[in-house]
């Protein structure tokens, strides 16, 4: 699993954009949308085609894929058939250079990512996404690693850059423990961006940005 993706800490260098700094109001944010849908439980069969839960920041549809660029290289996440760990259904995301999965959810509007604990070998839920906070709110993420803080510091009507054009952005602060590479820092600040029906688009962290995506 990416792990780096919610733990690393590198240098900010944020991709040339053009941002519309019009903030929405709280009557504007984007309500999330959860479709419930009737579903099997994967059992092996590569027949059976498990319909994930699908929201606003996380549409995590069967096949849908997102490239993603940044300093360690390029990689692609496609979504797999869903997978029900400890009782919740979650989306798995195939990453094609690792060959690894990265799992995450979405409960009505809160966004979910499970992490790995490498000292137990067991999963833990990590919050990195709340649409139903006004700028400047925050919520705490309590982990094996540390406590971490997140505050929604925008939410763009349009953010644009490199080509693409997104709406409802939010722009997530994120301060917590370093990075296990990281020894000299004592914590980690960075900022991730999440677009509405697309999901994560760009974070300061290790400079990942969005470089194609498709949603089937």
């Amino acid at each position: 699993m990416k792990n780096w993706l919610l733990l690393g800490c590198l240098p900010f260098f944020l991709f040339a954009c053009d941002l519309d700094s019009d903030q929405l109001t709280e009557e504007d944010l984007p309500q999330n949308i959860e479709e419930e849908e009737n579903h099997n439980n994967n059992n092996g069969d590569p027949e059976t085609v498990v319909v994930n839960t699908i929201c606003d920041y996380a549409p995590f549809t069967l096949g849908s894929s997102f490239t993603y660029k940044g300093n360690l290289g390029q990689f692609t996440w496609t979504v797999q058939n869903s997978e029900i760990i400890d009782g919740e259904e979650y989306a798995p995301l195939l990453d094609d250079q690792s060959g690894e999965k990265t799992y995450f959810a979405c409960d009505g509007s809160d966004y979910i990512q499970l992490m790995l604990n490498p000292d137990t070998g067991e999963y833990y839920p990590f919050t990195y996404l709340k649409t139903d906070l006004a700028v400047g709110e925050s919520w705490e993420v309590n982990t094996p690693k540390g406590l971490y803080t997140l505050t929604v510091e925008y939410v763009y009507q349009e953010y644009d850059f490199d080509g693409f054009a997104f709406s409802d952005v939010y722009e997530i602060h994120r301060e917590g423990p370093p990075a296990d590479n990281d020894l000299d820092a004592q914590y980690q600040s960075t900022n991730w961006f999440y677009a509405k029906d697309v999901g994560l688009i760009m974070t300061t962290w290790d400079n990942v940005a969005i470089q194609d995506y498709s949603i089937q």
